[in-house]
């Protein structure tokens, strides 16, 4: 029996779906919430196609060479609708305004994220920020070949394995595609994703029409997590909010082949790779507002010519990945409950599960309190600045 590949390595970016001319892949959702390729015995002619174009078969070969740049976008409301510094909103904007098409992540009308294909510069600001669960590329890797064939320039961003599968997918690299991949600290389950989204839903007698996972109310040193509903609520700084980012910042609940990632390397097959900038103060104190800033890391000379239009400060690549980007190189954990923890889900409700590994006690009430008025005083900040410089040994 053909699979594609061991299935604690498989990404889920689903290429193996799309190469196949038989139809005889399909992504489905396993008991964990996340997205498998099944095959159809009785459809596959053992072409073996989807196992020459998997990334985690055949990676895509990587740069010799990698440059490291801080960046800041000018505008403050570009970067306040960023998740770091605006480094992707100057660079999407700059590839529509020529003319060309940029591929990012969104919510759709149910709060699945999708990668979407725009030449809008007015959809830029959903593509922007942080979404931490795995989205859906399945859909875009057709349009995307069909544009780059017909001349036009594309931006695509999205994980270091989605990257690599576009990459795979394309078969060739082209002068008019740009990829950029992230600084990732893993994916979390869509299907817990989904559950939480319901929980929201029905608690609040209302739908989610957004979340910001690193809302920027209180600064850039204090992300904030903010759950919008289409009646105009807004909920913060409490246990509903915060449940799911809790999960994961517990290292429970993402991906197993995050565990065991494959494209961890400061050398890459994207054009750039973006991430923080935290301690930005080590590098140039004038830039450390707590508005944000992108390190910007980049790996060819079709990249580069953006890079040097827009980046201002060139960093030492050593020192970045050493102080801020060690996730560049480094495999989340996964907690020693993470067995424990999807054995619960697969036998809990929802609400059970979270009393179980998030409960509202008295404590985390009150700590939640005290978190709030951390990140409106400046606290936090102060206290955020204090960890990452002792983690430096400063």
């Amino acid at each position: 029996m053909l699979n594609v590949v061991e299935k604690s390595l498989c990404t889920g970016c689903a290429v193996c779906s799309k190469i196949c001319h038989k139809e005889a892949i399909h992504m489905n959702m396993d008991e964990n919430g996340f997205l498998y390729p099944e095959i159809e015995q009785n459809k596959c002619v053992d072409c073996r196609q989807c196992i020459k174009i998997c990334p985690v078969s055949n990676p895509p070969k990587v740069s010799e060479k990698t440059y490291a740049y801080a960046y800041q976008n000018k505008d403050n409301h570009v970067r306040f609708q960023s998740t770091s510094g605006g480094f992707f909103a100057e660079i999407a904007s700059k590839i529509i305004e020529n003319g060309g098409l940029v591929c990012g992540a969104a919510y759709d009308s149910s709060m699945k994220l999708v990668h979407i294909l725009t030449n809008k510069t007015s959809d830029l600001e959903k593509l922007q920020k942080s979404k931490y669960v795995q989205s859906d590329i399945e859909s875009v890797y057709s349009k995307i070949k069909k544009e780059v064939l017909n001349g036009k320039d594309v931006l695509f961003v999205g994980l270091p394995c989605q990257v690599a599968a576009i990459h795979n997918y394309m078969e060739k690299d082209f002068d008019n595609l740009i990829l950029i991949d992230l600084v990732c600290y893993g994916v979390p389950s869509p299907g817990l994703f989904k559950e939480w989204i319901d929980y929201l839903n029905e608690k609040y007698k209302n739908n989610v029409q957004n979340v910001v996972f690193r809302e920027k109310s209180y600064g850039y040193a204090t992300p904030n997590i903010k759950v919008e509903f289409e009646n105009g609520k807004k909920i913060e700084t409490c246990r509903d909010a915060n449940i799911y980012s809790n999960l994961f910042f517990k290292n429970l609940t993402a991906r197993p082949s995050c565990y065991q990632c494959k494209f961890k390397s400061v050398n890459r097959a994207s054009d750039i790779t973006l991430g923080d900038l935290w301690m930005v103060s080590e590098y140039d104190k004038k830039m450390d507002d707590n508005k944000g800033t992108t390190a910007v890391f980049v790996h060819s000379e079709k990249a580069m010519k953006y890079c040097e239009e827009l980046c201002e400060k060139a960093l030492d690549l050593a020192t970045i990945v050493s102080v801020d980007a060690r996730k560049l190189v480094d495999c989340a954990v996964p907690s020693n409950y993470y067995k424990k923890f999807w054995n619960d889900y697969q036998s809990l409700t929802f609400d059970k599960l979270i009393d179980k590994y998030e409960p509202e006690t008295k404590m985390y009430k009150l700590k939640m309190l005290l978190k709030f008025m951390m990140n409106k005083s400046g606290v936090s900040k102060i206290i955020f600045k204090r960890k990452k410089r002792r983690k430096l040994g400063k």
